[in-house]
């Protein structure tokens, strides 16, 4: 009989044992769970704000696409384009025998609307006081 107590007892310590280090572990993940729901919750809320930026300049107008900026600033400048093509995840913008003037006031106003990625200057081979223009722009 007191064996039989021995044993019983030792059966409960081990159950015990294995409930409180399941305990520990179960209360381990979902203190991590909860961490992770925090983190999502705050780039949710990131995300809504973002959402409510792109309405807002949406709403003021400045829903333009890339070819109708670069379309409206190369006629606001004289500046005839050889090509505006989309190239992958850019929009190629190729101009030949521009003055340098009106190079950099449409560049940089380009730039104050659009995202340029890479702008290749040379100068003209036919007039050496003209510049030829490629951008490559990033599409939204």
């Amino acid at each position: 009989m007191n064996r039989t107590r021995l044993i019983i007892s030792f059966v409960i310590w081990v159950l015990n044992s294995i409930l409180l280090i399941s305990l520990v572990y179960i209360s381990g993940e979902v203190k991590r769970k909860r961490e992770q729901i925090e983190d999502i919750e705050k780039k949710v809320s990131q995300m809504r704000k973002w959402a409510e930026e792109i309405k807002a300049l949406r709403s003021a107008g400045n829903n333009k696409g890339v070819l109708e900026v670069v379309d409206e600033l190369s006629k606001k400048y004289g500046i005839n384009l050889e090509s505006a093509r989309p190239s992958g995840n850019y929009i190629e913008v190729v101009g030949r025998g521009v003055e340098p003037s009106k190079t950099i006031r449409f560049i940089w106003e380009l730039e104050q609307q659009v995202s340029i990625g890479k702008i290749r200057l040379k100068k003209n081979i036919s007039d050496s006081n003209l510049n030829d223009i490629e951008l490559f722009i990033e599409q939204k």
